[in-house]
């Protein structure tokens, strides 16, 4: 018997019957991200956040990225070949209405795209990328020309950034122990009793 397996198997399953069904994520699935994040649930990352507020408003972080940007869109992209077909069309779904924006033509996709982004400033969000290449980044950014679109992009390859031209990189560091003692107590918070032992009285003897 392989007991390391044996040891790893039944640690995963301690840890699925301890978290339940509903929360446990095998490794290699990617759990998808919104814009609409619940803030109270990040731990050390605010000299990061502010760093990126910083980029994308021009030093000005007084100012909300609401008022900043007329238009806003959010890419998770679970691709693993940067499908630019689809990101092209989430993009469009983001800013407009149109029944159109369904259509897996990608030429109208990129001229309805183009169109709605015309002489405005939008806030574009493309999160874990995990692979690209010149060719499919050039077409994705075809439709940008005469607007003004600033793009963050998060991804765990640094060959990425490159591709893009990013004019800015910041790489995450690891969370202390005390941010990672806080996200892992979480989801205990009101379902855990702490039971403080009172200190033995000064006058205490063990007969």
């Amino acid at each position: 018997m392989d007991t390391k397996n044996e040891e790893a198997s039944t640690g995963s399953r301690d840890l699925k019957s301890s978290c339940g069904e509903r929360n446990y994520r095998s490794v290699g699935k990617t759990t998808p991200t919104s814009s609409s994040p619940d803030g109270s649930r990040v731990y050390g990352r605010d000299q990061d956040k502010e760093a990126v507020l910083g980029w994308l408003l021009n030093g000005e972080t007084a100012i909300s990225v609401v008022n900043a940007f007329d238009l806003r869109a959010w890419v998770f992209d679970d691709s693993e070949d940067f499908d630019v077909v689809r990101i092209t069309r989430t993009i469009l779904q983001n800013v407009s209405t149109d029944a159109c924006t369904w259509s897996d033509d990608f030429n109208l996709l990129q001229v309805k795209l183009r169109d709605e982004l015309s002489g405005k400033r939008c806030l574009i969000v493309l999160d874990d990328v995990s692979d690209l290449d010149y060719e499919r980044w050039f077409l994705l950014c075809q439709p940008f020309a005469g607007s003004e679109v600033k793009i963050v992009v998060t991804t765990r390859n640094n060959g990425v950034p490159p591709i893009m031209a990013a004019i800015s990189t910041r790489h995450l560091e690891l969370l202390s122990d005390d941010d990672c003692l806080s996200m892992l107590c979480r989801p205990c918070e009101g379902k855990i009793k702490v039971c403080h032992r009172p200190k033995a009285s000064s006058n205490y003897r063990e007969k």
